[in-house]
């Protein structure tokens, strides 16, 4: 790839953004009262899905950018 060095510089700042992300979002669900986890929302794509069920949805989606990651060659 042409602009493979590009990707490499990067990936530093992205993941650190990524791993940001994560540490806010793991934040704010430790503070979710247990009573809130069943609470349903709306989903534009997914329709009503519980706090729980957009969790679980949002951890396998993130372990699907994982997979993809370990497969990149840079």
């Amino acid at each position: 790839m042409k602009f493979r060095w590009i990707r490499f510089a990067l990936a530093p700042a992205a993941f650190a953004q990524l791993e940001q992300a994560v540490a806010e979002v793991t934040h704010l669900l430790k503070e979710l009262p247990d009573s809130s986890w069943g609470r349903p929302g709306q989903h534009p794509s997914a329709g009503r899905r519980s706090i729980k069920q957009q969790v679980r949805g949002m951890a396998n989606h993130f372990n699907e950018h994982v997979t993809q990651l370990e497969g990149m060659r840079i």
